[in-house]
């Protein structure tokens, strides 16, 4: 079964956000954790401190030095981790495409299509042009119903 989620470019640029840190700390990179952090800890000694513990962690948990992480394709990686790679890859290559300022930048890694480095097929990403959408409701192409997410959302207390 395929689905089809449809995110506007910032949506897109934070869901790739997402899927890094995911694939970075499921290699053991724990230590980017703190990028992500920043914004809630209060003082820089915080900073520090949760620095040295994630170093701490890194070093007699995972048995890594600092700076080392297990690479993408080691087999300690699990698959869900090499998904969300492939998914990262795919987008960013997508958000090169139809971004000129970053197509312009010579060197990008995101300027190549990348194969999958799992079995679960080829992600694909399609850019539309805004007025190209669908509207929330409105039948797609197969005819299925489109909804919005917060009518997809669970309901919370």
């Amino acid at each position: 079964m395929n689905y089809t989620i449809t995110l506007n470019e910032d949506q897109l640029r934070t869901v790739c956000s997402a899927l890094d840190m995911f694939a970075r700390v499921g290699i053991g990179q724990i230590e980017t954790i703190t990028g992500m952090l920043w914004p809630i800890v209060d003082h820089l000694g915080d900073i520090e401190k949760l620095n040295a513990g994630l170093f701490a962690l890194k070093q007699e948990i995972l048995h890594l030095a600092p700076g080392a992480s297990l690479g993408i394709h080691n087999k300690k990686a699990s698959d869900d981790v090499r998904v969300a790679y492939d998914i990262l890859r795919a987008s960013r290559h997508e958000i090169w495409k139809a971004s000129e300022a970053e197509r312009d930048w010579l060197f990008s890694v995101d300027r190549w299509p990348t194969r999958p480095i799992t079995d679960h097929g080829i992600v694909k990403i399609t850019h539309h042009a805004d007025n190209d959408l669908p509207s929330a409701g409105a039948p797609d192409q197969t005819g299925a119903e489109q909804t919005g997410s917060e009518e997809s959302l669970p309901a919370t207390t």
